[in-house]
């Protein structure tokens, strides 16, 4: 039958390295291309659209936005259109992102979904962050790691339920 991989998780809690496995055993993970396969292996357009998603709701994925905003934008029509453009027997998708906008796919997806969720220890992802670091305190920094893990546990949660 039919299966999805959705990877999430913080940038840099390993999400590129399990994209690149999928891949390499038959996951059709989209258009990675160019320096993004190299380094991501991340589908752009639902890069792009998770970064549509954010910025209508005020925020990016550097501050992220509330849930709540998240869920008021109105981008099902995109959502939709960009899952059925992608959907084969065995497909995916892997951008960080998807870790706060999840909920607003979740009434699309069909078939056999899987989550690989990825969590890390934030104090591992600022050691790996040092550019970021240089224009954030280690305080904003642990705060914009545990917003993605919360909204994956929520997402988990809600998916659960379904």
């Amino acid at each position: 039958s039919p299966k999805t991989y959705i990877v999430m998780g913080a940038p840099g809690s390993g999400t590129s390295f399990i994209s690149k496995l999928l891949e390499g055993a038959g996951v059709e993970m989209g258009n990675v291309k160019g320096n993004n396969k190299e380094r991501f292996y991340e589908n752009t357009e639902f890069v792009d659209l998770n970064t549509a998603i954010l910025k209508a709701a005020g925020g990016d994925n550097t501050y992220p936005p509330s849930e709540e905003e998240i869920m008021k934008t109105d981008f099902n029509k995109e959502i939709k259109a960009l899952i059925k453009k992608y959907k084969s027997k065995f497909w995916g998708w892997k951008d960080p992102k998807t870790s706060l906008t999840i909920k607003k796919y979740l009434p699309y997806l069909e078939d056999d979904v899987y989550f690989i969720c990825m969590f890390r220890k934030p104090k591992h992802i600022l050691s790996k962050y040092r550019w970021y670091r240089r224009n954030k305190s280690d305080q904003h920094t642990r705060k914009f790691v545990s917003t993605f893990n919360r909204a994956l546990l929520s997402a988990i949660k809600e998916f659960c339920e379904l």
